[in-house]
């Protein structure tokens, strides 16, 4: 089947990034001249080009600003006129001042600006629907439901409106099929896993070595179906260490997108059995075939440095330290050859119940998000984290609303709130699933009514969920992932990538995606910025490309395959020792709410003209936000016996229509 990514439309937008306006040199705040920009600064306006540019538009307008001599004195006067002092201080939240708009509506022109725009959003209470009919004279039924349909994927096409489930949809997607590729790509030729675990084998046999690194190698080169002969004296230790390994699902069974391929499910179990816990004595023997072998010890660094940029730093230590070639902590016994990724969720974990039994009743997501919102923990990410704590990161607005930029713009309602968290909820559980194999699993209010007098009503386009920082975010988490693909493979290598999905490649090259969706949530963020009017708008041509890019996608929602993909799964998070049970994140499907839009405060109208005679318009305007369908993930934190597979997980769910349904069939 050919993927969507292939469709002729969509190269030509991808081209368009690729070759229209990027190298252009983006305008700064300091073009000349500096008169006007020293007037604003004194009066402790904004002067960046942007609100220069808005301020020009408003209050002399005619051509384009763009920071000429003449224009910056035409500018300074205005603004020193009465005209201009009106209009100073109308900011938005991010301090840019907004651009007017035009809308044309019921025969009138309004132009305004959203500087003053504060919308609140809340979601309707849930009713049923398709109950059976009733007779003449049967008694009521309750509109009230506690349990909405849980529906297994995102419904295909439909409106434009893009809520931000649609969003991490088409991101989860990607982000596997990414994670993927780049699987494939590190074990194999001659810089890759398989080399390196073939040399290993080669010089642990010619040195005699039976220690415990030993096996744990040999037992990765097996599982990895890497061609080689086996060192002598170690058959019977590697055969129980595998069948050790066998025995224990919660290590070796598959899950994510590694059922895919055989190849995937191979690297999953052979990296699994790089994580083995091992003593520094146990590991001496590979240190030393590293140190003797350059080309296996080039290849070992660069899977570490790869891994730890690609999901997170380590929880523990690997042998770099004794290899020498960083510092590491000799005073730990414990080390891995490949040790399993930091999370913020085992992290707390850890720290919460450390090695003692968890309490009845924790609830680890909860506790996450606890401690978030009170401040307690921070996710901003740091230098050294990788790709899934910049992740994480992106979620931190949904639990945090109000620590962003747009927050003046907004007011939320409780539901909506609640809605918020459990996006968070689903996100997170999402992505952990991408990174799956690396993470370590730690064992231990109402629609405003349309007036029906003399004001006109005008509804102000909203196309895309009012959560600008959390999409800004996620851009910038891909233009991380980027950089770190490109220092593992270099740029020409990225670009000879391809995403994988269950049905195989795409066309489209890693590189060339990876514009696509970096665009694509920028996209995002400037689009929903300037609807709720917390920025004006960049005009540089990379952001033009991205609202344009954003605007675009929102049309073809119904040709975009990625958007229907089964998002069900379940995602191990602890391993409950004491309970003999693991603790999982399970995806159980979305559920579909009803936002609702108002306006707490006007735009502000700068002209109103009729387009035709209207004798019963006074020349109010009222402005509105139509109601629209978002979706949100159910996810529950449970207990379980037998981890499941995403097939597996399929069929179970598909037991039951409601959560509470279909957790029971996960029992």
């Amino acid at each position: 089947m050919r993927r969507w990514q292939e469709s002729a439309g969509t190269w030509l937008v991808l081209a368009a990034l690729a070759l229209g306006g990027v190298a252009a040199k983006p305008a700064t705040a300091d073009d000349p001249p500096v008169s006007v920009v020293d007037w604003l600064k004194t009066k402790g306006e904004d002067a960046s080009l942007e609100a220069r540019r808005a301020s020009y538009a408003r209050l002399v307008g005619g051509d384009v600003y763009t920071g000429s001599a003449e224009q910056n004195v035409v500018l300074l006067r205005a603004l020193m006129s009465p005209a201009g002092a009106a209009v100073a201080g109308t900011k938005s939240a991010s301090g840019v001042l907004a651009a007017p708009r035009t809308l044309r509506q019921h025969d009138v022109e309004v132009t305004y600006d959203l500087s003053s725009l504060v919308l609140h959003l809340e979601l309707e209470e849930d009713v049923k629907f398709g109950e059976a009919p009733r007779s003449f004279g049967d008694p009521a039924l309750p509109e009230r439901v506690e349990e909405p349909a849980v529906l297994p994927t995102l419904p295909r096409g439909g409106p434009t409106f893009v809520s931000a489930a649609v969003l991490a949809q088409k991101a989860k997607q990607f982000d596997d099929g990414l994670y993927a590729a780049v699987e494939e790509a590190l074990e194999v030729g001659a810089d890759g896993k398989q080399e390196m675990l073939r040399r290993l084998r080669e010089r642990l046999g010619a040195a005699g070595a039976r220690d415990h690194g030993t096996e744990v190698v040999e037992a990765a080169a097996r599982l990895g179906a890497v061609p080689g002969k086996s060192p002598d004296g170690v058959e019977a230790a590697v055969v129980r260490r595998l069948a050790e390994f066998e025995g224990d699902a919660k290590r070796s069974k598959p899950l994510g997108f590694y059922p895919w391929t055989d190849q995937l499910k191979r690297v999953f179990r052979q990296d699994r059995m790089l994580q083995t816990e091992l003593t520094r004595a146990d590991v001496r023997a590979v240190v030393e075939a590293l140190n003797a072998d350059p080309v296996a010890r080039a290849n070992y660094l660069r899977m570490l440095t790869c891994y730890e940029r690609l999901t997170n730093p380590y929880a523990y230590a690997d042998l770099r330290g004794m290899l020498g070639t960083a510092t590491g902590p000799a005073s730990e016994d414990r080390v891995h050859i490949l040790p399993p990724s930091k999370a913020h969720e085992t992290e707390l974990a850890k720290r919460l119940w450390g090695d003692g039994p968890i309490p009845e009743g924790a609830d680890l997501m909860n506790l996450l998000i606890a401690e978030v919102q009170s401040g307690k923990l921070s996710l901003e990410p740091t230098a050294a984290s990788g790709w899934y704590d910049r992740q994480t990161w992106s979620y931190e607005p949904l639990l945090r609303p109000e620590s962003t930029p747009e927050a003046p713009h907004l007011t939320l309602g409780a539901r909506y709130r609640k809605y918020l968290v459990e996006l968070f909820k689903g996100l997170l559980a999402l992505t952990r699933e991408t990174h799956v194999k690396q993470l370590e699993l730690w064992c231990g209010a109402m629609l405003a009514a349309r007036p029906r007098t003399s004001p006109i009503s005008v509804e102000l386009p909203f196309t895309v969920e009012p959560l600008p920082t959390h999409y800004a975010r996620r851009a910038e988490a891909y233009a991380f992932v980027r950089t770190v693909l490109e220092q593992t493979f270099g740029p020409a290598g990225v670009a000879s990538l391809h995403r994988l999905t269950a049905d195989g490649p795409v066309t489209a090259d890693l590189a060339t995606e990876l514009t696509f969706m970096e665009t694509l949530f920028r996209g995002a963020a400037e689009v929903s910025r300037a609807e709720i009017g917390a920025s004006a708008g960049s005009q540089n041509p990379e952001a033009e490309a991205a609202r344009t890019l954003f605007r675009w996608w929102t049309g073809t929602l119904g040709f975009d395959p990625d958007l229907a993909t089964d998002a069900r799964m379940m995602v191990p998070v602890l391993f409950d020792a004491d309970r003999q049970k693991t603790k999982v994140w399970a995806f159980l499907g979305w559920t579909r709410q009803t936002l609702t839009t108002s306006v707490l405060k006007q735009p502000r109208v700068l002209k109103a003209e009729k387009l035709k005679e209207l004798p019963d318009w006074d020349g109010r305007v009222n402005f509105y936000v139509s109601g629209t369908a978002v979706y949100a993930p159910v996810v529950a934190e449970v207990y379980v016996t037998e981890i499941l597979d995403r097939t597996e997980m399929r069929r179970r769910c598909d037991r039951g229509k409601t959560r509470s349904a279909i957790l029971a069939s996960l029992k």
